[in-house]
């Protein structure tokens, strides 16, 4: 009996562990440790495998397996149309399909088993700390990262912020009586990471999701102006400490969003020639198109779309028209029962379309966790 009472706890340690260890090993990809993350990669397939058969009820192994079936197949399919964008890259096409095969696992446990919100809050307290670390030692964002920009930044906050978010209303917003305001730290966090970096899609992106955080708290406070007084106050004062103590860093952002306004007219020239390309050819709207052998984008924009979708297309094709439907179609469905799915997945999309780190990358299981009913 004392086994079978326990045995919740320790699955949902042993998923949480698995969650940070994978947040861990995505971090190290911007340090050269890639060989890690693909470990890591591994790893969590042959998890899959394992936990379906032994760790499940017989029950709920054999559904988790035909869903690992079914993931199968979804991988097959897109590995083919990568194979076709990719053309005979074998090692590039395999490492997506174990990529997404990864992430749609993930997805899955997220959606439907308990993660312990403490466990992995620990990733997002250890990069805040270090991005501490960095600002008391006036650090330039940009020469934190020797193969990557300051918009780094932005990404790393808000994954991590958006993973806590989705605990949280996995516990919460599916389970009755169980309403609650949500903490503001994670998205304060992300969004005063995303000032210091000064990248304005991530200042967006992270300001959306706190603005979102801070909405549905208000409509669950009884006490909605006293709530709404005292965090606008609180949040105020955070943004005047932080804005003089990194004065030049907020002068900075503060020049960018008037020189250069919300728009980037690179990224849009990017994405219109990219979409004049796919016009040309039918093969390439279905197969996607190898932006490596594009004179254009190869030599000027080193092959960066800076748009995760078109990105995706890329890659897969029609695969990724697809994908993206059901990405849109499961945020607002889900955003239907829990309000705050609409910023958590909003904040995503809008951080997509200006940078290529999801779709197909690291942590598309916070986009496919959209698939999957809740538990």
């Amino acid at each position: 009996m004392l086994e079978i009472t326990h045995k919740p706890y320790r699955e949902s340690t042993l998923l949480s562990l698995l969650f940070l260890m994978y947040m861990y090993a995505r971090f190290g990809i911007y340090w050269g440790y890639s060989e890690i993350f693909v470990g890591c990669l591994m790893g969590v397939v042959g998890f899959s495998l394992i936990y379906s058969l032994y760790i499940s009820k017989i029950q709920k192994g054999l559904q988790l397996l035909i869903v690992v079936v079914a993931l199968i197949v979804i991988v097959f399919m897109c590995s083919l149309a990568s194979v076709f964008s990719l053309g005979l890259r074998v090692g590039a096409s395999f490492y997506y399909s174990v990529l997404l095969f990864s992430n749609f696992f993930l997805a899955y446990i997220l959606a439907k088993k308990t993660i312990s919100y403490r466990i992995t809050s620990l990733y997002l307290i250890s990069i805040s700390f270090w991005c501490l670390y960095l600002m008391c030692h006036r650090v330039n964002p940009n020469d934190v990262f020797s193969h990557s920009s300051r918009n780094t930044f932005s990404i790393l906050f808000l994954e991590a912020a958006v993973l806590l978010y989705i605990i949280l209303i996995q516990e919460r917003c599916f389970k009755k009586n169980s309403l609650g305001k949500y903490p503001l730290w994670p998205a304060a966090a992300a969004f005063l990471g995303s000032v210091w970096a000064s990248g304005r899609s991530g200042i967006i992106s992270t300001g959306f999701l706190l603005l979102g955080v801070f909405f549905v708290n208000f409509l669950e406070s009884k006490k909605k102006i006293r709530y709404f007084i005292m965090i606008f106050a609180l949040l105020a004062f955070i943004l005047y400490l932080f804005t003089n103590w990194q004065k030049e860093i907020f002068d900075f952002v503060i020049w960018r969003f008037k020189t250069e306004g919300l728009t980037e007219p690179h990224r849009v020239e990017i994405a219109m020639y990219y979409l004049e390309k796919i016009k040309e050819s039918p093969v390439r709207l279905f197969f996607g198109y190898d932006v490596h052998f594009d004179p254009y984008l190869a030599t000027r924009w080193n092959a960066n779309l800076h748009n995760s979708l078109l990105k995706l297309h890329s890659i897969l094709g029609i695969m990724a028209v697809v994908l993206s439907f059901f990405i849109i179609k499961g945020i607002f469905d889900k955003g239907k029962k829990c309000v705050l799915l609409w910023f958590v997945g909003g904040a995503m999309l809008l951080r997509a379309l200006t940078d290529t780190p999801f779709l197909l990358g690291p942590t598309d299981f916070l986009f496919f966790y959209f698939f999957f009913h809740q538990k």
